[in-house]
């Protein structure tokens, strides 16, 4: 999980980072290395089975608070997406990008950025994989890192 630099290395631009950062703790767990897949973290009711992507005190479903927290899979389907094509004042991503709500392997929908695809390659029932992307960072040089999704499988767009 932790990679060090070493004096040459830093003296060169090199971007292995000290150790990696979630952007957000809690969100999904922490693969070993950048190449590792993260799992999301959420939630799923012992009394009706009904499973959320977000921390929440009750179930939404049947008004228990009986819930657990769960690991989701690495793998899921793409049920709607847009392009963001305005790059926002401070953000960490650069435009164009797309936001896609996925439908991961269990049943529970999840909002995510695509990464490794185009925005005009996206298409509805695409299957995709979680990966973790550096965003920044911090002060100290280690990597802030956080969880997309990539297509699961690589196709090369038809040359016009």
């Amino acid at each position: 999980m932790t990679a060090t630099r070493t004096p040459a290395a830093r003296s060169k631009g090199a971007t292995s980072a000290l150790r990696l950062v979630p952007l957000r703790e809690g969100m999904f767990k922490m693969p070993r290395s950048m190449n590792g897949k993260p799992r999301l973290l959420g939630q799923r009711c012992t009394s009706c089975g009904e499973q959320f992507s977000n921390q929440r005190e009750f179930c939404a479903n049947c008004c228990q608070p009986t819930l657990e927290n769960v690991m989701f899979g690495t793998t899921g389907e793409i049920t709607t997406y847009t392009t963001v094509r305005q790059q926002l004042p401070g953000a960490l991503i650069e435009a164009p990008y797309v936001i896609a709500r996925v439908r991961l392997d269990e049943g529970v929908s999840v909002q995510t950025i695509l990464s490794e695809i185009e925005p005009d390659d996206v298409e509805i029932g695409m299957k995709v994989v979680s990966c973790l992307k550096q965003v920044t960072e911090d002060d100290s040089g280690n990597a802030v890192v956080n969880s997309f999704f990539k297509p699961a499988n690589k196709r090369r767009r038809a040359r016009a």
